[in-house]
């Protein structure tokens, strides 16, 4: 970008210097000179219309045509980050109300990149200073443009045809290496295999691993940016267990452009996946759009990851995914699939993201009560069953395409990974409906026929012509843990003549007149059928539980809180929470506990013990013994016993006298404390 500056300058110079009229320099006029007319072309290889398009906010590009700048200025503007453009329009302008909210608008810087000082070894940053330090964003220049039709999300917003899916891929004689599919002057495709991770942190970028996608991509394919420090080329992100297509830019400028196309959703992004069930039925309709926020979940401590479904501002983010059914299959539960105990149905569906949320296809595919086939985490109760048949989660990214710097369509087209191709072609064997004996000219299919070869050898389910009304077909109410606020789920039917289609909606929801009302929590789809994080499951058996009064509960010994647990006594690695109900969460699973207070007779003059807590979880007793408080800190608590649960039988009266002794040496070094208790 400081080149880019430089060059205007030089260019403006240059004008001067042959006496052409420079803008900025004199009154705008609507008549500008060639030479002036051919700044932006000299400067960035584009004309001035082109510009704004490419490097002006969205928001923005409309004011910035109507208030006529100066090329000077234009190309001043386009060197900042589109987060600070508003600001400086204000600061050159004056107060602008249209772009006093984008001006508002926080701006998110990316970590510095300290790749040698941390040892991942990573090549030194001094030949990529020369441009400003813009921050690799993941936010979307302006997030909401398509959310207000939902009649052209539905019918106006297209899918590549059936037959030009797989038009201009190259055949692929392998599925568990890096190759490369397209390139031009600004990016490089690559086919991404399933098992690798892509992350773009320090480790992400550096680590030489066969397992890193980014070290493999660099070591098989020669790309630019290989010593780029802050995100290598890396355009986009694949789940690790999705392959397909990953795009890489050249130079810093090509990743910000790309990313430009990406935050406005002008990338074409589609996957195909196979589903449980029979997505639309017998009669349709099979196509349909997924409008739920999701919210990215990150649990370090039980290492849990994955997203959630939220509807409340600043917490949960847009998130639309439009699907369309290709085939359905019906597997018979006979022979070594006997065990399903009934047969099953499957779904071929193409897919179209119009945002790129973490797990953004497996969550909306589960929130349609059709989750993706082979995924543990939002499908776990039919994993068992779903291993006969995928080797992992079934879902590629098949096409992609967007413009290119130059003004030309960037396309990447992959066919079906080939583990994946092995799949449909053995699910259409074992279908009773569509064997796979032959195509109609009754030929043999190879063993890697390729999607297109698959879909001409099965049948596309016909939609009933049916004349029906936009109307609302179903509705679930559920309570969000994680926003502490109610929301329905709805499914709608939208037309359009004859065609059909269904649009899935998660939003806030206010009961009225304060009731609480009743949750739809047998649904077979919507918030019910996700996944729920173990700390949000524990919070909802906490409100409860705590609804109900502990009984002879000692104030010492607090209820429905957290205790840390320090296995080494010093440094925390789990937590215990006693119930008012006897029932106790930790980290390592659900377990019981009681009191245990001292039998003996106590005079007059002596003092109280206080009782002991008598927990158990993992197979183990753990008897708690309450330690005096100190000054300034949190109860705390050692171990007086820790043994096998079956051998708390045998505890005698007198061993469990000893217990209370105030001088009984702890049985180990586990120490914890009581988050907010003195």
């Amino acid at each position: 970008w400081k080149c880019l500056g430089d060059l205007g300058t030089a260019a403006l110079s240059h004008a001067s210097a042959e006496g052409c009229p420079v803008p900025g320099h004199e009154q705008w006029a609507g008549d500008r000179s060639h030479a002036a007319a051919d700044l932006f072309e000299m400067t960035c290889g584009c004309s001035r219309r082109e510009y704004i398009g490419r490097f002006i906010h969205r928001g923005l590009q409309h004011l910035v045509t109507g208030l006529k700048m100066s090329d000077r200025q234009l190309l001043e503007l386009g060197q900042f980050h589109f987060r600070e453009q508003a600001k400086q329009l204000q600061k050159s302008h004056g107060a602008i109300p249209e772009v006093a909210r984008l001006a508002a608008m926080p701006a998110k810087r990316a970590p510095e990149r300290q790749s040698q000082e941390r040892g991942f070894g990573g090549p030194p940053q001094g030949k990529w200073l020369d441009s400003p330090d813009r921050p690799a964003f993941d936010e979307e220049e302006d997030p909401f443009w398509w959310r207000n039709d939902v009649d052209a999300l539905c019918f106006d917003l297209t899918f590549t045809s059936e037959e030009a899916l797989v038009c201009g891929a190259s055949t692929s004689t392998q599925w568990w290496d890096v190759e490369k599919i397209q390139e031009s002057e600004n990016f490089v495709a690559l086919l991404k295999p399933a098992g690798m991770f892509v992350v773009t942190d320090e480790r992400g970028l550096w680590e030489q691993s066969p397992t890193n996608f980014i070290h493999v991509a660099h070591r098989r394919v020669d790309m630019p940016t290989r010593d780029e420090p802050r995100q290598r080329g890396l355009c986009h992100r694949l789940d690790s267990h999705t392959s397909g297509i990953q795009i890489f830019g050249k130079s810093w400028s090509a990743f910000r452009h790309f990313v430009v196309q990406n935050g406005c959703h002008r990338v074409q992004k589609e996957y195909i996946a196979l589903l449980d069930g029979r997505l639309g039925g017998e009669e349709g309709p099979f196509t349909g759009v997924v409008d739920v926020p999701m919210k990215k979940w990150q649990d370090h401590l039980r290492r849990e990851f994955g997203s959630v479904v939220c509807t409340t501002p600043g917490q949960g983010s847009p998130a639309v995914t439009k699907y369309t059914v290709l085939r359905h299959w019906r597997v018979p539960a006979k022979g070594r699939l006997a065990f399903w105990g009934e047969d099953r149905w499957f779904t071929l569906v193409q897919l179209r993201i119009l945002t790129g949320r973490t797990h953004q296809i497996r969550v909306h595919m589960a929130f349609l009560g059709h989750p993706l086939v082979g995924d543990m985490k939002y499908n776990p109760a039919s994993y068992e069953k779903d291993s006969a048949l995928v080797p992992r989660i079934f879902l590629h990214c098949l096409r992609m395409e967007f413009q290119d710097m130059d003004g030309e369509p960037f396309v990447a087209a992959t066919d079906l990974s080939l583990d994946l191709q092995t799949v449909l072609t053995e699910v259409q064997k074992l279908s009773s409906a569509n064997g796979l004996a032959g195509g109609e000219d009754g030929s043999e299919v190879a063993d890697f026929p390729g999607l297109a070869r698959i879909l001409h050898c099965s049948t596309l389910p016909s939609e009933a012509a049916v004349a029906q009304e936009a109307q609302e077909l179903r509705r679930s109410v559920n309570f969000c843990q994680n926003c502490k606020s109610w929301h329905v789920a709805r499914q709608r039917l939208f037309t359009r003549g004859r065609r059909r289609a269904l649009y899935w909606q998660l939003e806030g929801y206010k009961p009225e007149g304060g009731e609480v009302p009743s949750q739809s929590s047998k649904d077979n789809w919507g918030p019910a059928a996700l996944w729920v994080p173990t700390e949000l499951q524990q919070e909802a058996v906490l409100e409860e539980v705590t609804k109900a009064e502990a009984q002879g509960a000692p104030a010492s010994w607090p209820l429905g809180v957290e205790w840390a647990w320090a296995h080494d006594g010093i440094r925390q690695n789990g937590w215990v929470r006693p119930l008012p109900n006897g029932s106790l969460i930790t980290k390592w699973g659900k377990g019981t506990w009681r009191f245990l207070e001292i039998q003996s007779s106590e005079t007059e003059n002596s003092r109280p013990l206080p009782p002991l807590l008598w927990a158990t979880f993992g197979s183990t007793l753990h008897v708690l013994r309450l330690l005096p408080s100190c000054s300034g800190r949190e109860k705390t608590f050692d171990l007086v016993v820790k043994c096998p649960a079956k051998e708390a039988k045998a505890f005698s009266k007198e061993l469990l006298a000893q217990l209370f002794e105030p001088d009984r040496p702890a049985c180990c070094a586990t120490r914890g404390w009581i988050f907010g208790a003195r």
